[in-house]
């Protein structure tokens, strides 16, 4: 939380981290995993969650198409 204290830190932090885990895990899974905790953060440093939220529904779903390209079976 200390790190974060400009919004664009904390979107950039939170984009990253939900690109990240969306490689490896389903959309689903990050978003019930993280929304919970950027609510909370967003919360705690007076921020409204809303763009927050979103951005972790978005990030969460970059990494599909890489995963999906990845375990393509060829023919």
């Amino acid at each position: 939380m200390e790190r974060a204290k400009r919004p664009l830190i904390l979107l950039t932090a939170i984009v990253a981290t939900s690109g990240v885990f969306s490689a490896f895990l389903v959309n689903d899974a990050i978003c019930l995993v993280l929304a919970p905790l950027v609510l909370e953060l967003a919360l705690a440093l007076g921020r409204r969650p809303a763009p927050y939220l979103l951005a972790v529904a978005m990030a969460s779903m970059s990494g599909q198409p890489r995963r999906s390209l990845a375990t393509r079976r060829t023919s």
